[in-house]
């Protein structure tokens, strides 16, 4: 038979802990009893370890309880047994307080699950699959043999149909609450098995099921508005930042933020801690704010565009960690050489486009004397760069275009590299006033074409495409453009 155990709203571990101490005083053997101790949704984290011994694993990884998200996320469902390490657990999500996907206490069903509304996990399972590299838990995570007693799987918070989708969007968006309310149900599937234990149970007798009373309900909640026409908020990027280097399987990188390069924003920098740390969260603000200015300023203010500008910025930027291409040396085809390479958070290179910008920022017109002067090929196209220009026509130098002023263009070009309002300002207006077509490409789509697109109006060639695509769809996916934007 099945026992429960009422214990209002005390965690699974201090339940289980008590649980096992009273087995102690009263003399009862722990050995081999086989509990079931939560039923939760979880996402997952990684934590690094220190003065780990070589050839040891420097990682663990934990699941979290949460208790809400937003319908369309990515989670895990998660059992946590002990002594139950192969067997299989049967979870049935269900409709908790009132009608509303469901009727009350019956199964949801969502996206790639049963039709009769269960999920069907083995404790111990997911340990010792192997990933894409080869390598199990065992040999990845310090705590792999406590996750043995864990059985989990990736689930998606929507139902199977764009269609339901929107339905479900509905039902939370006229609820008095505006949320969905669920609860666990388990059982263990093997007959021998069935005298396991259910901790973390609510107060009906009977049943195993978890966070089925008021408070410990698990919510669902629609996540809000699309993100055209409106801020990131600094929560939203360090997700969208963790989200980017989770995927690139960035581990040991995953929370430093613009500590690199001869050429810095020491405002930005972060290179010890958690982004999520109070300091350091500061930092990322500092950035998140000027971004969502240079936005407004540049009418780069529709999803489409956000995403493709923060995939590619991402590329630009080495991952968000540098603001200057810092190299020694640079190929010939670098217009003006070393002090012109790569800056900002879209690394403005060669010294005519630092020109323009710097009329753009200064209301000048050196980019015209520079233009009318230059030497250029049989097809009318420039042939040189600006320090070349000044070097070669007299004519230029007598407008002003001098040596003098060469030299205060490369002092200025350092502001995109160490200054934050000008790190952001060169790269919208390099995407939208300058290179106008880039913008233009960014509200065609997400085609791989269309980021080509978008990477040859910024790079004038498709340096780093592949990386590009990744990054602009892995941004697209995590803002759920598919299932949120108004304006698609």
């Amino acid at each position: 038979m099945y026992y429960y155990r009422p214990i209002g709203v005390y965690s699974s571990k201090t339940f289980a802990d008590e649980e096992r101490e009273n087995r102690k005083n009263e003399n009862l053997p722990n050995d081999g009893v086989k509990n079931v101790i939560d039923v939760y949704f979880s996402k997952p984290e990684i934590d690094d370890l220190e003065n780990v011994p070589e050839g040891q694993p420097k990682q663990k990884k934990r699941f979290p309880e949460i208790h809400k998200a937003n319908l369309g996320d990515e989670i895990f469902l998660v059992a946590r047994t002990e002594n139950l390490i192969g067997k299989k657990i049967k979870i049935e999500i269900r409709q908790a307080k009132e009608r509303q996907i469901a009727d009350k206490d019956r199964p949801v069903i969502f996206k790639n699950q049963d039709r009769n509304g269960s999920i069907t996990i083995t404790v111990g399972k997911g340990a010792k699959d192997k990933d894409e590299n080869g390598q199990d838990y065992f040999s990845k995570y310090a705590n792999a043999n406590k996750l043995e007693n864990f059985a989990w799987k990736s689930f998606l918070l929507r139902p199977e149909s764009d269609s339901e989708f929107e339905q479900w969007k509905r039902i939370i968006e006229n609820s008095r609450e505006k949320k969905l309310f669920l609860y666990f149900h388990a059982e263990v599937v093997d007959e021998q098995d069935r005298d396991a234990v259910f901790l973390n149970t609510d107060r009906s007798e009977g049943v195993q099921n978890f966070a089925n009373s008021e408070g410990l309900y698990f919510e669902i909640g629609n996540g809000g508005r699309c993100f055209c026409n409106r801020d990131f908020t600094v929560d939203e990027m360090i997700g969208i930042v963790y989200n980017l280097r989770d995927k690139q399987k960035m581990i040991s990188k995953r929370e430093v933020f613009f500590n690199m390069g001869g050429e810095y924003i020491s405002s930005l920098r972060v290179s010890s801690g958690k982004l999520t740390d109070n300091v350091n969260k500061a930092k990322v603000k500092l950035f998140t704010d000027e971004l969502n200015s240079m936005f407004k300023k540049f009418s780069i203010n529709t999803c489409k565009r956000k995403i493709h500008f923060i995939g590619q910025m991402y590329l630009e930027t080495i991952y968000f960690r540098y603001t200057y291409e810092s190299r020694s040396s640079v190929p010939s085809n670098y217009r003006g050489g070393v002090p012109f390479q790569g800056r900002g958070m879209k690394q403005i290179t060669h010294d005519f486009n630092y020109l323009s910008y710097y009329d753009y920022v200064n209301g000048t017109s050196f980019s015209a004397i520079y233009e009318k002067f230059c030497k250029r090929d049989n097809q009318g196209r420039i042939a040189e760069g600006v320090g070349d220009c000044i070097a070669n026509s007299s004519k230029a130098r007598e407008k002003g275009l001098d040596h003098a002023f060469y030299e205060r263009l490369k002092t200025f070009a350092k502001n995109l590299s160490q200054d934050l309002f000008h790190s952001f300002n060169s790269a919208g207006w390099y995407s939208t006033v300058r290179q106008r077509k880039t913008i233009e490409a960014m509200d065609e789509g997400f085609s791989n074409e269309i980021i080509k697109k978008v990477t040859k109006a910024i790079n004038g060639g498709d340096h780093g495409l592949a990386e590009r695509i990744n990054f602009t769809n892995w941004t697209k996916e995590y803002l759920k453009y598919d299932s949120k934007c108004i304006n698609k």
